[in-house]
């Protein structure tokens, strides 16, 4: 049995080239995917012409729950943080507008839930752009 030595860093795989030596780790989507299927370009070719599998897939290789599921959960909570934003920034104004310390006390206490949900509304405008990228890579690709 082998002992684990805890004195040593920890370094992640490369992803070099079997034909030039080149780093592929760029071009590869290893460990981006928990709950759902990384979308992006199936397979990765080397400037010397290897082509290695990424791991991703096109929206087009998607099962039809899969795709369901990704915009439900991209437009679901892209949706839902506007909500939450725009409730904010209603509080905010009012209060700034009417000098009132309930409504003051009220926009600084949901200041942490608007500041968290901006960051999920980050990620689905960027799972949904990804959609589109893909969605248009394929288009273009069948064009």
């Amino acid at each position: 049995m082998q002992t684990l030595d805890l004195n040593t860093s920890y370094t992640p795989p490369n992803h070099v080239c079997h034909l030039c030596g080149r780093d592929l780790s760029r071009g590869l989507n290893g460990g981006r995917g928990h709950s759902f299927r990384v979308l992006g370009r199936p397979v990765a070719t080397c400037s010397c012409g290897q082509q290695y599998a990424t791991g991703s897939r096109e929206w087009r290789d998607l099962t039809k729950f899969e795709r369901r599921s990704l915009l439900i959960t991209s437009v679901g909570f892209g949706s839902v943080t506007v909500i939450v934003l725009a409730v904010f920034f209603v509080l905010v104004s009012s209060a700034v507008e009417r000098r009132n310390p309930f409504l003051s006390a009220l926009a600084i206490a949901a200041a942490v839930p608007a500041i968290v949900s901006l960051g999920f509304f980050i990620v689905a405008l960027l799972q949904s752009l990804e959609i589109v990228a893909s969605v248009a890579r394929t288009t273009v690709a069948r064009l």
